[in-house]
């Protein structure tokens, strides 16, 4: 059983409070935590070690309290409409990578039946699978003891058409 809290891009400007945040989690009960890593748009697959620096220290506070960390290769709603399964590949390659035996679990795929990857020109759902597969295969080739998660926004009443609903999402790519 996971009992855990999100920690947003906003953990960034709170870096002086991590040890405390890191703390207080704990103390709640919190056995995990889900760690969500910025677009970065000045590196967008973290390919410069400095990209790192700024989660370092939180994954470490956390891992000192026995909180377990499922890192996010990337939210929802920050799929830039011009993502390609290279580009995501390589994100989620050198996030693992620099991570690999501090992080847990990779969610390497948020809300994949959401209609709104992409922003203002949304990346269709045939497309989103294909990212999303390019990731959890890089993921699972580099860091096999990781758990590597996706997970499915459940609107089934209320999603735009049958194939973003959660069950026709899992009957069109499961």
């Amino acid at each position: 059983l996971r009992f855990g809290a999100t920690l947003d891009e906003s953990l960034l400007r709170r870096a002086g409070d991590v040890e405390w945040l890191a703390e207080t989690l704990s103390a709640a009960g919190n056995n995990w935590v889900r760690l969500v890593f910025r677009p970065n748009g000045a590196d967008f697959t973290y390919s410069s070690l400095a990209s790192f620096q700024e989660y370092d220290a939180a994954i470490e506070a956390l891992g000192k309290r026995g909180l377990k960390v499922m890192g996010c290769a990337l939210d929802t709603a920050q799929w830039p409409n011009a993502l390609t399964p290279e580009i995501y590949a390589e994100r989620v390659k050198n996030l693992v990578l620099h991570h690999k035996g501090t992080v847990a679990a990779w969610e390497v795929g948020s809300e994949l039946n959401g209609d709104w990857f992409g922003g203002s020109t949304p990346i269709g759902a045939e497309r989103v699978f294909k990212i999303f597969s390019a990731g959890a295969a890089k993921a699972k080739e580099l860091d096999p003891d990781a758990q590597t998660v996706a997970t499915l926004y459940w609107w089934e009443q209320t999603a735009p058409d049958y194939e973003h609903s959660l069950s026709g999402w899992l009957k069109t790519y499961v």
